[in-house]
């Protein structure tokens, strides 16, 4: 008879255990003892068995050894970092637009957004168009500042943008997330 091993979604070893993250090692081993005896007596189907002491295995293995545990804690921060990062995806960043800088270069913003993606960088998307009627001629730089949320610049970007006639558009990343900090709102202005 063959059993074929399967790659179930894991789950955080310490819940497999029933266990919390501070548990010391004759719990940990105590804990696998009674759950692995709660198996062996239980209803199970030879497959679901297998399945389930093959993930009882591997997380005793691991958080029972001391260097192994300490990778898989950093691991696990690690992801609960990027499930927060990725809860703020798509979020939209706050902006203001220098109206001084628009109107003595006779532009006005048309259509503006900032967006935070998943790993905390901001997506730029925009459109700027002549107010004059006339085609845009002269190389008009967009800048963008970006502030945390104690008005402290963290980032300064600027582009010429896409231009065609009258309009100037801008599709592009402005800021890469530092760790240090957040972005709170971007200012644009152009000179």
């Amino acid at each position: 008879m063959f059993i074929k091993f399967i790659d179930m979604e894991e789950r955080n070893y310490y819940e497999v255990l029933q266990i919390n993250n501070s548990t010391e090692s004759v719990a940990i081993h105590a804990a696998y003892k009674r759950l692995s005896k709660e198996y062996q007596n239980s209803n199970f189907a030879l497959y679901d068995y297998i399945l389930k002491m093959q993930e009882l295995n591997k997380a005793y293995l691991t958080l029972i050894n001391d260097d192994k545990r300490t990778e898989y804690d950093e691991g696990l921060e690690g992801e609960n970092a990027l499930e927060l990062e990725s809860e703020n995806a798509n979020e939209e960043v706050p902006f203001e637009i220098d109206e001084e800088s628009a109107k003595k270069n006779k532009i006005k913003v048309e259509s503006c957004s900032f967006y935070l993606d998943g790993g905390g960088d901001i997506e730029a998307i925009g459109e700027i168009i002549s107010t004059n009627n006339k085609d845009i001629e002269d190389f008009i730089e967009i800048h963008f500042n970006v502030y945390d949320s104690n008005n402290k610049l963290i980032s300064a970007t600027k582009t010429y943008g896409n231009r065609s006639g009258r309009r100037i558009t801008f599709d592009m990343y402005l800021f890469i997330k530092s760790k240090s900090a957040t972005p709170a709102k971007v200012k644009i202005y152009f000179s």
